[in-house]
């Protein structure tokens, strides 16, 4: 059938128009629509799956949307055999097929007639496999293809342990700057340079130690890149976030956009132009927003530590890649300190507290967090389905309905 049967193909990434353009172009040539969209074929999630609206479909016929429950799988050789059947049926009746979607494996498949035999689940072969760790699983990777086991992330096993030992590391290297820095340079030497506001301490303490302006040069170019990768992780993390807000439809669509190369533009302007903007604000916004962000930095360490309390005590049988042993008691203790951590910002004992206008800061983050949070309840986002905000919050690989 497909060899002798012409159909139209539409494709394109996430917010690209694909769906308005389909419509329009189903009217013109009294055509149907075929989904070749590998997430549209689940009910219930209309939402995260971007799904042509009843309004948006104008009274269009669409086929193979919204006919699978979420927990039930549906591969390119379950597509590609009922989209031939669609297209048989609607080359029958005089119209013309159109195949609209992003998975691109669907797609191909289905133009180049590509066919697959029955093949079935091997479920001899997924119990076998299921009795190997991650890094058993790993190690077979590495004999069978080293590339790809070299390319892939990092064992979800080690990355506790990595990121513990950075964290450590990090500390560290700022403690022995510290007390470098107090150790090369007098006490009445470095009282100087702290109390010059156009001096920076460390740098000038470094071309003091070693004798020459020359490394205190160096000591700023130094900084200045450690700045920049830091500038650019930033805009890296957060724009990604924005990113993922909006396609959970918890921001504007206009940050769920991609380019051609899958990069979300809009969303790495906003934060780029925020960034470049903030320094021209000055030396005292810059400190305000900083010593504000760092007690938000601290509210979100405790907030992570009490949702691993929850999750223990809500999900004791949830897959945990990286266990801690006593993981309880570990919980507490980061609960604890993060708490602690807490306290250092306010006006009880600490020798620099916030200032009014950084609690100010602060609070208007929580008003507008408040906004969002009631906004979002209220729309059609906060009436989704639970299968709907396991597949926003984990992905297809990691939902578990």
């Amino acid at each position: 059938v497909m060899s002798k049967t012409k159909i139209i193909c539409i494709v394109g990434p996430t917010a690209s128009g694909k769906t308005a353009l389909s419509v329009e172009l189903a009217k013109a040539v009294d055509g149907e629509i075929i989904s070749a969209d590998s997430m549209q074929v689940y009910k219930d999630m209309p939402i995260a799956t971007a799904v042509a609206t009843k309004e948006e479909k104008q009274g269009v016929p669409h086929h193979l949307t919204e006919f699978l429950d979420a927990d039930m799988t549906y591969s390119v050789a379950d597509f590609v055999k009922d989209a031939a059947e669609k297209i048989k049926d609607i080359t029958s009746r005089g119209r013309v097929p159109i195949v609209v979607g992003g998975t691109g494996l669907f797609v191909d498949s289905l133009a180049n007639g590509v066919t697959f035999g029955e093949v079935g689940v091997m479920q001899e072969i997924r119990d076998r496999l299921q009795t190997l760790d991650n890094e058993m699983l790993y190690n077979r990777l590495k004999m069978l293809d080293p590339q790809a086991a070299e390319e892939m992330n990092m064992p979800l096993n080690k990355i506790g342990k990595v990121m513990i030992i950075a964290i450590v590391m990090a500390a560290t290297w700022y403690i022995i700057m510290i007390l470098g820095t107090a150790m090369s340079t007098p006490g009445d030497v470095l009282s100087g340079y702290v109390n010059d506001p156009d001096c920076v301490p460390v740098a000038n303490c470094f071309a003091y130690a070693l004798g020459s302006p020359v490394w205190g040069k160096l000591m700023i170019c130094a900084a200045m890149c450690g700045i920049l990768t830091s500038w650019n992780g930033f805009i890296v993390g957060a724009s990604r976030v924005i990113f993922s807000m909006a396609r959970a439809h918890m921001l504007p669509g206009i940050f769920a956009k991609v380019n051609k190369k899958g990069v979300p533009v809009a969303a790495i302007l906003l934060v780029g132009i925020v960034t470049i903007l903030s320094p021209l604000l000055g030396k005292s916004a810059l400190v305000w927003f900083v010593d504000a962000a760092a007690f938000g930095t601290v509210v979100a360490y405790f907030m992570v530590s009490l949702s691993f309390l929850i999750l223990r005590k809500k999900e004791p049988d949830l897959a945990r890649p990286f266990k801690v042993n006593a993981g309880i008691v570990v919980g507490i203790l980061a609960v604890g300190v993060a708490l602690f951590m807490a306290t250092l910002y306010l006006p009880l004992y600490s020798p620099a507290p916030l200032l009014g206008i950084e609690w100010a800061l602060v609070g208007g983050w929580i008003v507008l967090g408040i906004i969002l949070f009631i906004a979002n309840k209220a729309g059609a986002n906060g009436k989704k389905s639970k299968a709907e905000i396991e597949y926003q919050m984990f992905g297809d690989e990691y939902k578990r309905f």
